[in-house]
């Protein structure tokens, strides 16, 4: 599920939410614990891939969480589907 919103001071953001494996193949970020949105290494991406697959592995479902700023206001009503920055 995606949803474009646009901000109190102009520009849009791409809010995505979904099934995990599938948003984090969207991303190349990540929000670090200071807040900030850094490159998305392969090594948190293995690291994230596993704690998803071990939820999976115990029958559960998972669900991650992801931001994009969108620059470009000529799209406005189109969802990015890359570029995202992993929120959790």
């Amino acid at each position: 599920m995606s949803v474009l919103v646009a901000l109190p001071k102009g520009g849009v953001r791409a809010f995505c939410k979904g099934a995990s494996e599938i948003i984090l193949r969207m991303c190349d970020k990540v929000v670090d614990y200071n807040g900030e949105s850094v490159n998305l290494s392969e090594e948190q991406e293995k690291d994230i891939a596993d704690v998803i697959n071990g939820f999976a592995s115990g029958a559960l479902r998972t669900l991650c969480l992801a931001l994009k700023d969108v620059d470009d206001t000529s799209i406005e009503n189109s969802i990015p589907d890359s570029g995202y920055t992993l929120i959790s």
